[in-house]
Order: C-alpha cells, then sequence, then structure tokens
C-alpha cells in the first residue's frame, strides 16, 4: 500500500511542476544607447515562425558587461533571459551598451510573458531588470474576398438549381394538360 502512495505523490508532484521546454544560449554584441530593453522580432509573431529576443543592459548603469553570457528558458507562456557577467561601467560611459539576442523555436499562440534578469552582482541572486507582455498570433487566416466569392458563387448555383427544377416541372405539367 505504502508503495503505490509514493508513487502517487510522485506522479502529482511531476504533474505539478513547471517543465522547461527549451533553453538556449544567445549571442551577445554591442548596442546603441537607445535600443529598447526588451523587444521580439517580428514584432506580431505567428505561432509557426522562431522568435528572436533581444535585450538591452541600458538603462541600469551599466554600460558594459565583461565576460557575458545569454540565455533564455522556456516555461509554458513565461519565457527567463538572463544576461550574466561581471558589471563594468566606466567614467564616461561607452557609446556603446551590452545587448544580446535569442532566437526561439515557434511558440504557440496566446499571450507570453519575457522576464529579463541581470545576473551581475555576484555573489547576489539576479534581478529582474525588465518584462515585456506579447501575443503570438495564430496563423489560421480569416476569410478573404476568395471565401467570400465563392460562397456567392455556391448559392447562385444553388439558387439556379431550384428555378431550373421548378420550371421543369412547370413545363411537364402543362405538357400533360
Amino acid at each position: 500500500m505504502r508503495p503505490m502512495l509514493v508513487r502517487m505523490l510522485v506522479a502529482v508532484a511531476v504533474a505539478l511542476l513547471p517543465i522547461t521546454l527549451e533553453a538556449q544560449v544567445g549571442t551577445i554584441m554591442t548596442c546603441s544607447p537607445s535600443t529598447p530593453l526588451i523587444s521580439v522580432a517580428p514584432t506580431t509573431p505567428i505561432s509557426q515562425q522562431p522568435i528572436t529576443i533581444l535585450v538591452s543592459a541600458d538603462d541600469s548603469g551599466i554600460t558594459v558587461v565583461t565576460r557575458p553570457s545569454l540565455v533564455a528558458v522556456v516555461r509554458g507562456s513565461i519565457i527567463d533571459v538572463t544576461l550574466s557577467g561581471l558589471m563594468f561601467s566606466p567614467a564616461p560611459p561607452h557609446p556603446a551598451v551590452t545587448c544580446g539576442s535569442i532566437e526561439l523555436d515557434p511558440l504557440p499562440s496566446g499571450n507570453h510573458v519575457i522576464n529579463f534578469f541581470l545576473d551581475v552582482h555576484q555573489p547576489n541572486p539576479p534581478t529582474l531588470f525588465a518584462f515585456l507582455n506579447f501575443t503570438v498570433d495564430d496563423p489560421t487566416p480569416a476569410p478573404g474576398l476568395n471565401a467570400a466569392m465563392i460562397l456567392v458563387l455556391l448559392i447562385g448555383i444553388a439558387a439556379a438549381a431550384v428555378i431550373w427544377s421548378r420550371q421543369t416541372s412547370r413545363m411537364r405539367r402543362a405538357t400533360r394538360n
């Protein structure tokens, strides 16, 4: 009896734990200070296309992150992006800012959140620096002009068939009389 209870508890615990779908390593680069903290490309993604997330350490007081790394972990509709490294803030500030780019596999349609963490103050834990809500659309196209034209054509054919059938039955009655 006890092993069965343990198996049931383990099954429930596994079902309740967040499942990591993927972890991606990004590319580090330098960007201009006007780069948004978080952006998604394409700006209105659909569920069948990969997306690229660009993050920037601008507005953090950090202009350069040395030995940087960038990782994204996807858990359902939540994407945690972490820029790690050592902070370097020379005076005067550099004209470039440390940025990172990560390409993710297509996401399911719906609302998603990107949490951007900076991990530059070791040994302190990463801090949430910014977040972005965005929507992935369903690629199913809305009925367009072609669908409307086909519908009108089908209604026209049905109406012609009804009229032809009535005329044919009138002709048969007229011939009998």
